[in-house]
């Protein structure tokens, strides 16, 4: 059987593959007085690795804190 959080990995590569396939136009990004053209799917790939990254650093500083609170509990009783 297959684990749960492996079949959604699966699930959302396989999404995320077809919306980079499907995507290949050019679009201009601009940001304030900067402004760049990307092929979209680029976009969509490098916003996805920003939220896993962001997702990972941010999940493990709340561990990182639950951890020294519990610490602080067990150490006061």
């Amino acid at each position: 059987m297959v684990p749960v959080r492996l079949s959604l990995l699966l699930l959302g590569a396989v999404i995320l593959s077809l919306l980079s396939i499907g995507n290949p136009q050019i679009v201009t990004i601009q940001f304030l007085f900067w402004r760049q053209s990307f092929a979209l799917y680029k976009i969509i790939l490098g916003s996805v690795f920003l939220g896993v990254l962001f997702t990972v650093i941010y999940s493990g500083h709340v561990r990182y804190i639950r951890r020294i609170r519990q610490d602080r509990y067990d150490r006061d009783y």
